[in-house]
C-alpha cells in the first residue's frame, strides 16, 4: 500500500488554506521557489531525466521579475512532456 503524502494541503487543512488566501502571490512564489530548491537535489537524484521542476522554477522566477503570466508558454511546456 502506497504511503499518503504528509505535505498535502486540502480543504480540511483550513488554517493553511486561510494563510494562503491572505498571503500575497509574490510571497507565495518566493516561498515555493525556496521550498522547491531545498528538495531539488533529492528529486534530481531519483529522476535524473526529469527537468520540468527546474523549468517550472524558471517560469516562476520570470513571473516574479516581469509580472507577466503567459499561460501559453506554461501549457506548451507541459505539452512537451
Amino acid at each position: 500500500m502506497k504511503e499518503k503524502s504528509k505535505f498535502l494541503v486540502t480543504h480540511k487543512d483550513r488554517s493553511t488554506v486561510e494563510l494562503i488566501r491572505k498571503t500575497k502571490h509574490k510571497t507565495l512564489a518566493i516561498w515555493a521557489i525556496d521550498f522547491a530548491m531545498r528538495v531539488m537535489p533529492y528529486f534530481e537524484e531519483e529522476y535524473k531525466e526529469e527537468n520540468s521542476p527546474r523549468e517550472d522554477i524558471k517560469t516562476l522566477l520570470e513571473w516574479l521579475n516581469t509580472r507577466v503570466f503567459n499561460i501559453t508558454d506554461i501549457s506548451n511546456q507541459y505539452l512537451k512532456n
